[in-house]
């Protein structure tokens, strides 16, 4: 099953990393055929220090959608999945389902803002 049919965000989701804006649903779907890789949550967990994921949202989260995780000054990174981690790490889950995005693909999908507007 593709990851686009376990998850989507609404129109116009998008995530920040390193300063750049990035648009979540084109990288899902251009990652659809990439293979899945197992990580060990104890790798990413130091990510949750960052940020504060929403219970509610944590309790939903699926654990069959992979996370998308890229490689970042010498560690991975998650760049989608932030709820679905706490909840791995949360039931002590050793393992989390993920896609590696390589840096190729973000910076196809990354949103430019127009510096102009057309009249």
């Amino acid at each position: 099953m593709k990851i686009s049919e376990l998850y989507q965000e609404e129109p116009g989701g998008s995530f920040t990393n390193d300063d750049k804006e990035y648009d979540l649903n084109k990288v899902l779907q251009d990652v659809d055929d990439y293979p899945k890789v197992l990580f060990f949550t104890k790798d990413l967990r130091w990510v949750l220090k960052y940020d504060r994921p929403d219970k509610e949202r944590v309790e939903k989260a699926n654990l069959n959608s992979p996370i998308l995780v890229t490689y970042y000054e010498d560690k991975f990174v998650v760049i989608d999945g932030l709820h679905r981690l706490a909840k791995a790490v949360k039931e002590k889950e050793k393992h989390i389902i993920g896609k590696v995005v390589p840096y190729e693909i973000l910076d196809n999908d990354e949103i430019i803002e127009s510096s102009f507007q057309v009249k």
